[in-house]
């Protein structure tokens, strides 16, 4: 599975050099920097299946001996598996084996990533790791569910309700950019408007049916911590079920909005995820700077 190209990080805390030789990862550091990220060799775009388990081998030496990191992270920085290794002065090869967790979803973006920056016992002079034959094979599959037929009273038979197409707004006095990646929205803002509205992700042309419960789930994370309104309205901008919420600033959560209709059935709701500034939050400011707010596994069924 580790057909890519290798690619590489090197903060500006930290000094490196990374060059392929032979085959072989030759990273030659002079300084580790101040965090285990701040030197990094990796490899993006591999598929990681939920419930399957994997076995990562490869070779590593050290010219002093250290910890580095080899992990397996999604792009907003979910840890799939991974340990820490310990290297010698003597190539050795190595074998991590790991099974992505039922909580998470498979993903075909992950990256596998080795940390060779600050870590405990981290080197205070320059020294060399050498890092190769590098292998990547999948072991077991996922065991197949209990239930995978379920009965017609089954709340999970339910389709997925949102299969439409992600449209944005953003008010004149905003500014915003949106961008979607393998299901993960990231939306940049610069500048937050004086509305809640004022910047918005949503999709269009839901039906709701009066009497029936709905279950949104989600997951989010932002940079800054602020509010999310998240409503269902209809053209009218009637609420049929909303809520608030703070994205974590340092992980990514899943949140839910379960809901029963009360109004009369529309075929025409709008579920919309508003990121403009609330009106209890003139203290953010408009500093310039984009700020990432991080939505993924968006998610829509009716459950009776």
């Amino acid at each position: 599975m580790l057909t890519g190209t290798w690619s590489n990080y090197i903060d500006s805390a930290a000094t490196a050099e990374i060059k392929e030789k032979d085959g072989k990862q030759i990273v030659t550091i002079g300084n580790v920097g101040s965090e285990d990220y701040h030197v990094q060799l990796k490899q993006e775009g591999l598929k990681l299946e939920k419930g399957c388990s994997y076995k990562l081998t490869f070779n590593g030496s050290s010219t002093q001996n250290r910890t580095i990191k080899a992990a397996f992270l999604n792009v907003e920085y979910d840890w799939y598996g991974g340990a820490d290794v310990q290297l010698t002065g003597t190539d050795k090869s190595y074998t991590v084996e790991f099974t992505v967790g039922e909580d998470k979803a498979t993903d075909d973006n992950m990256t596998l990533v080795f940390s060779m920056g600050k870590l405990s016992d981290a080197p205070a002079g320059e020294h060399t790791v050498t890092l190769s034959n590098f292998s990547l094979v999948k072991t077991k599959d996922a065991p197949e569910p209990e239930n995978p037929d379920p009965g017609p009273d089954d709340p999970t038979t339910d389709p997925e309700m949102l299969k439409g197409t992600w449209t944005n707004y953003t008010h004149d006095t905003a500014q915003a950019t949106f961008r979607e990646d393998h299901g993960t929205w990231y939306t940049e803002v610069t500048k937050w408007g004086s509305e809640d509205f004022h910047i918005q992700l949503k999709q269009d042309g839901l039906t709701l049916e009066k009497g029936c419960t709905y279950k949104l789930t989600f997951k989010a994370n932002a940079q800054v911590s602020k509010k999310v309104i998240v409503v269902f309205q209809s053209v009218s901008f009637d609420s049929y079920g909303e809520m608030s919420i703070v994205p974590d600033i340092s992980q990514t959560k899943e949140f839910t909005l379960e809901f029963t209709v009360e109004k009369e059935t529309d075929s025409n709701i709008t579920l919309a995820f508003c990121m403009g500034r609330c009106s209890d939050e003139y203290n953010i400011q408009d500093d310039g700077i984009p700020h990432p707010v991080i939505l993924s596994d968006i998610s829509l069924k009716k459950v009776n």
